[in-house]
């Protein structure tokens, strides 16, 4: 992919070319093997591998062509798959314009097409790779983001989407190559009006495509459950169907002390099964969140923050993904999102407080040299006894503690290594049985 791009951009005339490629290796030990391995389960290696190549190729001035191809090897992946993750996919292959303007009302527009990765502001309802769009046109006191793109072209190893049950079953299936087929829109606004602060809005919306010709993860053939169906069927279900419409606001305190508040209100649609046969549901939903970091720049570079995350629940969900059996139910974010090293559930029917803190004794930033160490505490609760991702075996709320230390060195800025460890110390919610859940291992990274 790389040559071919490399001769494309030349034949095309670039004004120049600049690649590289990058080497990730982590080697390490655990008794967490994914999303669904109990608390306490037999230690085994963790390896995982991650080599990309990259292009960058300036048209002119404002084009930019943009190719990055990445291979991963992974024997305990975040997603469901069951087995070793093995895969190779595209993941940017993208056009990107950029436009400044002299004008007193616009001052900038621009645009990205192709592969690329689309986020809300948050970062926690979607971030993902998709194929689509990315409009961005920057006022004086307003930046306007325009965006949507399709997953279903995605290797389904580089997905972290389970919205649905055949979401969450086809990461099993040795059947099934491709991601999870929808398309998601995004619409954000960024106002400046405030002297440093920054408030943000926010809607996503996402729509399932399974059982279209667009499912080329079963090649338009899901065999997808209907209203009024009287079987209740376990392991499969319908097409859902969600919206997100969020508020958010970030800036700064007093000196270098900074914050970020926001929530999402999430509506959806979906088949659930009640009364002895599938009907149609509407179902609302909250994520909220809230952070302080402070930086003290005369104390080796020190940083300490604390954070707090809450995503609605259903007490009547026995599965998150189509877990919604009430009006006010269970939040569904449409991609995962990493929140600690061992314990790292979906962000459904979850309450998360953190507290971390990091210090740099060697910071050289012009030679790329540095040393940080970084302590981080997560304790989990759920917001009703419904099901989370992790499956606990009681109702209590408590869910357990998760301590993560890890120390980073950079002898220059290519070159970059970390010795890592967590502790996840399981909670009431697992019953009196559960063991201590771990992590550890040690991260290398060479970029070229």
């Amino acid at each position: 992919m790389i040559p071919v791009a490399m001769m494309v951009a030349a034949g095309a005339g670039a004004a120049s070319v600049d690649f590289g490629g990058s080497v990730f290796n982590l080697t390490g030990a655990g008794n967490s093997a994914g999303v669904t391995s109990p608390p306490g389960g037999a230690a085994s290696l963790v390896q995982e591998d991650v080599v990309k190549a990259w292009l960058q190729a300036a048209l002119n001035e404002n084009l930019t062509v943009n190719v990055q191809v990445g291979g991963t090897f992974n024997t305990a992946p975040l997603m469901p798959i069951g087995a070793t993750l093995q895969y190779v996919d595209v993941d940017l292959l993208n056009l990107h314009g950029e436009f400044p303007v002299q004008s007193t009302i616009l001052t900038l527009a621009g645009f990205t097409v192709g592969r690329l990765q689309l986020s809300d502001f948050t970062g926690l309802v979607v971030d993902h790779r998709m194929d689509g769009v990315y409009v961005d046109v920057e006022f004086p006191f307003l930046s306007v983001n325009l965006s949507g793109g399709y997953t279903g072209l995605l290797m389904k190893g580089s997905s972290t989407i389970e919205l649905s049950k055949w979401d969450f079953s086809d990461y099993s299936s040795t059947n099934v190559l491709f991601a999870s087929p929808r398309l998601i829109e995004l619409a954000q606004f960024a106002l400046l009006t405030i002297p440093g602060q920054k408030l943000f809005l926010s809607v996503v919306m996402q729509q399932d495509l399974r059982g279209t010709p667009l499912d080329l993860a079963h090649a338009g053939a899901t065999p997808l459950v209907t209203a009024g169906s009287t079987t209740y069927e376990a392991a499969q279900g319908g097409p859902v169907n969600t919206q997100y419409f969020g508020l958010g606001m970030n800036g700064s305190i007093l000196g270098k002390a900074y914050y970020d508040v926001f929530s999402y209100l999430q509506t959806g649609q979906l088949l659930a099964y009640s009364g002895g046969s599938y009907q149609n549901l509407l179902f609302l939903a909250a994520l909220a969140g809230a952070e302080v970091r402070a930086f003290f720049p005369a104390f080796y570079s020190a940083a300490a923050a604390a954070k707090v995350l809450f995503a609605s629940g259903d007490p009547s969900a026995t599965t998150v993904p189509e877990g919604a059996r009430q009006f006010f139910s269970v939040f569904s974010p449409i991609s995962r999102s990493m929140i600690d090293n061992v314990f790292t559930p979906l962000l459904s029917n979850l309450v998360v407080a953190e507290a971390s803190f990091s210090v740099k004794p060697l910071s050289r930033p012009a030679s790329g040299l540095e040393l940080q160490t970084s302590l981080q505490a997560d304790v989990f609760f759920r917001p009703t006894s419904g099901a989370i991702s992790e499956l606990p075996a009681g109702n209590d709320p408590y869910l357990g503690t998760e301590t993560d230390l890890a120390i980073s060195f950079s002898p220059f800025s290519d070159l970059g290594s970390s010795i890592w460890g967590g502790l996840f110390i399981p909670g009431s919610a697992f019953g009196s049985g559960a063991a201590l859940q771990f992590k550890t291992g040690l991260n290398l990274s060479v970029k070229f």
